[in-house]
C-alpha cells in the first residue's frame, strides 16, 4: 500500500511538473509558480521541481529568490548541472561576478568540454577586468568549438582594449565570414578603423551597418565624424554630412 501511494505521489509530482513547465514557457509566471509549489508540497526533496522553481524566478530576474532553490537542489546532488548553471546565472543576475566565477567553475570541474560555461566564466572574468584569465577561457572555448560567437566577440574586446587592433580585426572578421549580420561585429571594426584614421575602411562598415540596423545610434554617430574626415571637401560630402547629423539628432 505504501509503494502504491509512493507510485501516485510521484505521478501526480510529473503531472504538475508538466503543467508547470509549459506555463513557464508560455510566460504564465504566477500560474507556473503555484503549480511547482503544489508538486513541492508533495516532495520538498524533489530536485527536478527544486531546479524548475530556481528558472523561474531567475527567468524573471527575481535572482535572488532563485537562490535557495539552487541551494537546495545541491545540497541534494552536488553535481547537478542544471542547478549549478542556474545558481551561477543567478549570481551573475545580481551582480555578483566572483561568487559566480566559483559556481561556474565547479560546474566545468564535473563537465569540463562544456564551451557555453566556459565562455560564461570568460565574461565573468572580463567584466573584473582579469583579462588574462579571460583570454584564457576563450581560447578553451574556441579549441571546442571555433565559431563560438561570444568567444569570438569576447576576444576581440579583448584585443581592442589592449590596443592590438589588427589582431582584434582578426576575430571580428572571422565572425563576419560566420555570419553577415553581426552588427556587433560590422560596428566594432567600423570603430577599429575609425580609430586608425582609415575613414574610408570605417565608412564602409558604419553604413553595412546602417543597412542591417537602421536605428543603430552607435552606426549613425560615427558616421557622422567618418563622414566629415573623408569626404567633407566635396559638396555633395557635405550634404551627406548634413544628412548624418540630422539623423543623429533624431536618435537622441
Amino acid at each position: 500500500m505504501e509503494k502504491e501511494n509512493k507510485q501516485h505521489t510521484m505521478k501526480k509530482i510529473i503531472s504538475l511538473s508538466k503543467q508547470a513547465h509549459k506555463l513557464n514557457k508560455e510566460g504564465h509566471y504566477k500560474s507556473a509558480e503555484d503549480i511547482f509549489k503544489r508538486a513541492l508540497n508533495l516532495d520538498d526533496n524533489n530536485v527536478y521541481i527544486l531546479v524548475g522553481l530556481g528558472d523561474l524566478n531567475r527567468k524573471i530576474k527575481r535572482f535572488s529568490a532563485a537562490v535557495p532553490f539552487y541551494k537546495k537542489a545541491l545540497d541534494i546532488e552536488p553535481a547537478n548541472k542544471f542547478a549549478l548553471t542556474g545558481l551561477g546565472d543567478a549570481y551573475r543576475g545580481m551582480q555578483n561576478i566572483g561568487t559566480a566565477l566559483k559556481v561556474w567553475e565547479q560546474y566545468l570541474s564535473h563537465n569540463e568540454n562544456d564551451y557555453k560555461v566556459m565562455t560564461r566564466i570568460a565574461d565573468g572574468y572580463r567584466r573584473l577586468g582579469n583579462f588574462e584569465a579571460a583570454q584564457t577561457f576563450y581560447d578553451k572555448a574556441l579549441g571546442i568549438k571555433p565559431d563560438d560567437f561570444y568567444a569570438l566577440i569576447g576576444l576581440g574586446y579583448i584585443y581592442t582594449k589592449a590596443g592590438q587592433d589588427d589582431k582584434a580585426l582578426e576575430y571580428y572578421k572571422k565572425l563576419i565570414n560566420l555570419s553577415k549580420k553581426s552588427v556587433v561585429a560590422f560596428t566594432s571594426i567600423a570603430n577599429i578603423y575609425r580609430n586608425k584614421k582609415e575613414f574610408k575602411k570605417a565608412l564602409a562598415y558604419y553604413e553595412r551597418t546602417v543597412e542591417m540596423s537602421p536605428e543603430n545610434s552607435h552606426a549613425w554617430n560615427g558616421n557622422f565624424p567618418v563622414t566629415f574626415q573623408s569626404t567633407a571637401r566635396s559638396m555633395s560630402g557635405l550634404l551627406q554630412i548634413l544628412f548624418y547629423f540630422c539623423k543623429c539628432l533624431r536618435l537622441k
